[in-house]
């Protein structure tokens, strides 16, 4: 898989030592401006898309993972160069199970990223330097990776991922910041919209809402309500007196109940047989 990525040259890579003298060559990031963690909230548009529920081949209860991508596009008109920034954000599911626990980070060779488990749900990524190509205006990078079990939903995802840099402050990304989860492409397919190859679920259709809604309505002649308002406001200035010598409420049998509480509430005269013009 190393040449779908550019020659990384090894004279740009510095040692990077803990207490313990463990070194890794890695290369080393400028870190981000705050105008640059700006610049990436409100230019880079996050989407999510859920690619195959099947991709372990198990059947229905059998555990299993699915596969997911997750894209950055810069839609704004100034590059957005390799920088040490964080970018945070939550999986609904553990993220590359077979590596876990991944101390040190798991590398998204995809996209270029390295991904970290902070705690519960929530994961950090940040570039790899000659790995990462860095954003240009319009341009996009995708990573793909593998969660347990399956998402069916748009709501297994959360909203309002967020970038910051050390000692910075931290910037929504802004196509993710509200509560439509736009952000998460629709489920279009089986292999999303169904949690195994053997789940016997699918979304309805146009036409099954339609029948559905054609079915036989109940009758609803025995159904009489009286509506009475949850709350009533008057303007003082004006008044109405409701005199019930001046009115008559002459029989109807569809409203007789109705009829007996308004008269008896009122002290409305109360008609049993209906007037003939």
């Amino acid at each position: 898989m190393v040449d779908q990525y550019k020659t990384i040259n090894i004279s740009t890579f510095l040692p990077t030592c803990s207490l313990s003298f463990s070194c890794s060559l890695e290369p080393r990031l400028r870190a981000p401006t705050q105008q640059e963690v700006n610049d990436f909230g409100q230019n880079v548009h996050l989407n999510i898309t859920i690619e195959d529920n099947f991709a372990s081949h198990q059947r229905m209860f059998g555990g299993g993972y699915h596969t997911l991508t997750f894209s950055l596009t810069n839609v704004g008109r100034r590059e957005l160069p390799v920088r040490r920034w964080q970018m945070y954000g939550y999986f609904f599911r553990l993220a590359e199970p077979q590596a876990y626990p991944y101390s040190d980070g798991f590398y998204i060779w995809s996209c270029g990223l390295r991904m970290f488990h902070v705690n519960g749900y929530l994961y950090r990524f940040t570039p790899v330097a000659g790995v990462f190509p860095g954003l240009t205006p319009g341009s996009s990078v995708t990573c793909r990776i593998k969660l347990e079990g399956f998402q069916v939903s748009r709501t297994d995802s959360f909203p309002r991922w967020f970038v910051t840099g050390s000692n910075l402050s931290p910037r929504i990304i802004k196509n993710t910041d509200d509560e439509s989860l736009a952000f998460v492409s629709e489920f279009l397919h089986e292999r999303q919209y169904k949690r195994r190859s053997d789940d016997i679920f699918r979304p309805y259709t146009a036409l099954d809402r339609f029948a559905q809604y054609t079915g036989q309505m109940g009758s609803l002649d025995h159904i009489n309500v009286l509506p009475t308002p949850l709350e009533m406001s008057k303007d003082a200035k004006y008044s109405m007196i409701f005199q019930s010598e001046d009115y008559v409420i002459v029989k109807n049998d569809f409203f007789k109940d109705e009829i007996k509480q308004f008269a008896g509430t009122t002290g409305t005269q109360y008609l049993e047989q209906r007037l003939v013009p």
